[in-house]
């Protein structure tokens, strides 16, 4: 049977259709370990670097160059007006001649951008080295702070078991879990781990407890989400409660937790705590059903990245 020229080529070109496909496919699944793309992994949200040779690694004493500041946002979610201060080390203030010693940035996170990395951006600066009089050589060190306000978001299924006592005669739809274990978020600070307890308060009514256990995974460290921007201020005041607070909500279902007496984990010591909230009363019956548990985490972020220059002496 003959094959007419058309019917070839349209052959073809679906075979190259279907390879392609598959390919894309495999690409996308590879990621997480043969899951689709989710950008809800990893410990990490803003990485900053220097741009190659700005600065330079050694520069003339009393002459100016450019420091290239390269933010990426290696995170799930934006970061929305975050702040960037640039000093250096023994260097006088006018050293800066850009300016100002300040930016701010806006950047996409994972999730908006469907890639490993989100948005990028650049920031430059323009500085002077000082004068070392009559020294051969002096090192410097120029820093860069970032402040910006992140969230960390945690979602999971659990088993809402409203029976009072355990019977292998019912059958249930689901089984009641008292510990779930999360891995990261995409973000500096992690939901680590659930712990689940039921409440009886009455032969008739009971509530659930979830004792949310939070950790900073980061290499920086956590701020009140409401005084970020004093953290990237020489004249911001601080209160007591500025360090380390990271304000978290839960919902369960489409039902809010109550997160009181104290709804923020405290992470200003050791990077670590936890926070227990409670769901509205409940009948007590032999019922059970499967539900999603939202855990949503704020807080502020401040990091510092530097890196060292040599100051040379210009010999006349």
């Amino acid at each position: 049977m003959k094959m007419n020229k058309t019917n070839i080529i349209g052959n073809w070109m679906f075979l190259i259709a279907l390879a392609v496909s598959v390919l894309f496919i495999s690409g996308c699944s590879s990621y997480g370990g043969g899951s689709l793309f989710n950008a809800h992994t990893g410990s990490e949200a803003l990485r900053v670097s220097f741009m190659d040779n700005a600065p330079p690694k050694a520069v003339y004493s009393n002459t100016a160059f450019t420091v290239g500041v390269l933010l990426e946002n290696y995170g799930a979610y934006e970061i929305d007006n975050g702040i960037l201060v640039i000093g250096a080390d023994n260097f006088e203030s006018s050293i800066i001649t850009s300016s100002s010693d300040k930016a701010t940035f806006t950047i996409q996170g994972r999730e908006d951008t469907r890639t490993f990395v989100g948005g990028r951006d650049v920031k430059f600066f323009t500085m002077r080295a000082p004068d070392i009089g009559s020294e051969n050589e002096q090192e410097a060190g120029i820093s860069v702070k970032t402040c910006y306000k992140y969230t960390t978001t945690a979602q999971t299924s659990v088993c809402i078991d409203k029976s009072m006592y355990s019977s292998d005669n019912v059958k249930s739809a689901c089984t009641f879990k008292n510990k779930i274990s999360l891995s990261s978020q995409g973000a500096p600070v992690v939901v680590n781990e659930i712990d689940i307890a039921k409440i009886f308060e009455s032969e008739s009514k009971m509530n659930f407890t979830f004792t949310i256990h939070i950790s900073n995974e980061g290499s920086g460290f956590v701020v009140n989400p409401s005084q970020t921007s004093n953290f990237c201020s020489s004249s911001g005041s601080l209160s007591s409660s500025a360090f380390g607070r990271a304000i978290v909500s839960a919902t369960l279902g489409f039902k809010p937790l109550d997160c009181s007496p104290r709804n923020y984990a405290d992470l200003s010591q050791n990077d670590e705590d936890f926070v227990t909230c409670t769901s509205q009363s409940m009948n007590v019956n032999d019922s059970a059903y499967v539900t999603s548990l939202k855990i949503n985490v704020t807080y502020g972020y401040v990091n510092t990245d530097s890196t060292t220059i040599r100051i040379l002496r210009l010999n006349s």
